[in-house]
């Protein structure tokens, strides 16, 4: 059953303003809290952030946000960050500020990025990050400091993007992702650093004070592919691929939630967590009607996983108001017919031979009426 008592809590840390927003598990706003962030502007150009009020708005906004929930009689399920991008925060070997967060609308390496770009720098870094260089790049504004206080840059013992410091304050774990580290450090073609980068710009000694690159959950998703049995991808996709490539991947973890919407189950592992089970919808807006499949790891099978996924995306779909689900299933995946003529929904199906076709009101349930 989905609780529907719980809530997710996203925070985002911007220029201006730090918010905590509680959202129910359709993305329906529950209650929220704000706090102005002020911005110091010791020297024309300069944009900076004070590192730990930024913490301290994060966390009163959180103490808000959990309090109204607790009034609310809802619960706390989970908590998301985001933050403004780019930009340059230092932190020292005890976990402290070195100082200021450098924005990413920090103008004072303007003439630094006028360099990069007048030789063959900026070019050359573009050709293998994709990104420009920019004022707000951290590859600028490390320059910059390296003219300017070099001393900053010696004490540092890790380079941060903002969400970073404040994951780092609530988890104690030093890490970054994809999305920012883009931003001029990675190779896209590995989605890695690479050091020939730090070489073009001149900072290949700070290599090691940045922070390990934690991946989307594209590599989870392939692992649980990759771990299926044949008889369960012949189920699932109708065909005996045993390869998964990133083009595929990009279509389950690059999602609108409006059009078409994922979930996962997951499990503890020794490496953290691991990815056992997927579900989405892809809908068609001009009928209401949306297509739906899952996939379960074959160890997770008739555990209750699948029909826990199917009752959770319906919620989610019906909230959102679409109309009806199908999918088609093949009659050799009994486990997933089962799934839906248990799901409580009034389950229609068509046979053409080959496969059943399976439809159902989101909105109907059999004995219930509306839902």
């Amino acid at each position: 059953m989905v609780i529907e008592s719980a809530c997710l809590v996203g925070i985002d840390a911007g220029t201006s303003v730090v918010k905590a927003v509680a959202f129910d598990y359709a993305g329906n706003e529950v209650c929220s809290h704000e706090i102005p962030m002020d911005l110091l502007r010791l020297h024309p150009l300069w944009v900076e952030q004070d590192m730990n009020r930024l913490w301290e708005c994060v966390k009163s906004c959180l103490v808000a946000v959990s309090r109204k929930l607790k009034e609310l009689k809802r619960e706390l399920a989970g908590i998301g960050i985001t933050s403004t991008g780019d930009g340059t925060w230092l932190m020292d070997k005890n976990g402290n500020p070195l100082r200021g967060g450098i924005l990413w609308c920090d103008g004072r390496a303007g003439k630094i990025v006028e360099d990069l770009h007048a030789g063959d720098i900026a070019q050359r870094a573009f050709d293998i990050c994709g990104t420009s260089v920019f004022t707000g790049s951290q590859a600028a504004q490390l320059l910059w400091l390296r003219e300017n206080e070099p001393e900053s840059l010696r004490l540092a013992h890790v380079i941060f993007h903002a969400k970073d410091w404040l994951f780092y304050k609530m988890t104690g774990v030093i890490s970054s992702d994809e999305t920012d580290e883009s931003l001029t450090m990675l190779r896209m073609s590995s989605r890695q650093y690479d050091l020939e980068l730090f070489r073009i710009f001149g900072i290949e000694d700070l290599f090691g004070k940045f922070p390990p690159v934690k991946p989307t959950d594209e590599e989870s998703l392939a692992d649980m592919l990759y771990s299926l049995s044949k008889q369960s991808i012949r189920r699932r996709d109708f065909t005996h691929t045993k390869t998964f490539p990133h083009k595929d991947m990009q279509k389950l973890t690059n999602i609108d939630y409006e059009q078409n919407l994922a979930i996962v189950g997951i499990v503890p592992s020794p490496a953290g967590e691991d990815i056992v089970a997927i579900a989405q919808y892809f809908l068609d807006p001009k009928t209401g009607v949306a297509e739906v499949a899952f996939i379960v790891q074959d160890e997770w099978q008739d555990k209750g996983m699948g029909s826990f996924l199917l009752e959770y995306i319906t919620t989610i779909a019906r909230s959102r108001g679409i109309r009806s689900f199908y999918a088609t299933v093949l009659p050799m995946n009994k486990a997933m017919l089962q799934i839906f003529y248990n799901s409580g929904y009034e389950i229609k199906t068509e046979f053409d031979g080959d496969a059943y076709s399976i439809t159902y009101e989101l909105a109907k349930r059999k004995g219930r009426g509306k839902a």
